[in-house]
Order: structure tokens, then C-alpha cells, then sequence
């Protein structure tokens, strides 16, 4: 048994150019996708870069975060999803991607705190 499930997103769009410079749009999305898997949603922070005119991002959750930093001159996007509970992460990354239609998506999948019922202290 795991504490979390943790997903590496690695997000290769094409023709998102707009989206991947959008704070806002881009803080809305991992919004609506961390509700969608019902996560409780603390806080969020977006914050948009002059040089390269890329967004980091990140949303708090109850049950962890989700983040996101974008490199809209390489038409990439790294996503960060980590829920523990009930919250089901890859329903997340399955709504981003049924939203903005990514063509190309490789994910590594972590289970966090595997072994903890094995863990002992000195």
C-alpha cells in the first residue's frame, strides 16, 4: 500500500504556443483538473517569465499539488501530479489532455511511501 501516487508529466504540444505564456488560462486548467479528481484545492501561484515568456505554476492541494512549468519556445510543458486518498491523479492529467488535445504525453508513475507499513525508526 502507498500514500500517494505521484505523476512526472512530460507534455510535448503542438500549436499551444498562447496556452503555454497564459498564467491565468494555465492556473484555471490545473484548477478544474484537480477538482476533477476530487481534490480539495488550498492555493494556488502562477507567475509568468519575461525571457522565453514561460509559466511556472503550482496548486496546493489537501492532498499535495499539482504543478506546472512551460517552455513555450519548445512547445513543452512538465506537469507535476501528486494525490494522496481517495484522488485519483491520473484523472487529472487525463482532463489537461482531453483539453488541450496533447499530442504526445509520456508519464512515470511514483508510488510514494510504498513501504511505509516497513518503516522503522532507531
Amino acid at each position: 500500500m502507498a500514500l500517494g501516487t505521484h505523476l512526472i508529466v512530460e507534455c510535448y504540444v503542438d500549436d499551444k504556443t498562447e496556452l503555454l505564456k497564459d498564467p491565468v488560462r494555465l492556473e484555471t486548467l490545473l484548477k478544474d483538473a484537480a477538482s476533477s479528481a476530487g481534490a480539495t484545492i488550498l492555493y494556488s501561484y502562477f507567475h509568468k517569465f519575461d525571457q522565453g515568456e514561460g509559466v511556472t505554476g503550482f496548486v496546493a492541494l489537501a492532498e499535495s499539488h499539482l504543478s506546472v512549468h512551460t517552455w513555450p519556445e519548445f512547445n513543452y510543458m512538465a506537469l507535476d501530479v501528486f494525490m494522496c486518498g481517495k484522488c485519483n491523479p491520473q484523472v487529472s492529467v487525463d482532463y489537461i489532455g482531453k483539453q488541450i488535445e496533447i499530442p504526445k504525453i509520456e508519464i512515470r508513475r511514483i508510488m510514494r511511501g510504498a513501504d511505509f507499513e516497513n518503516i522503522t525508526y532507531d
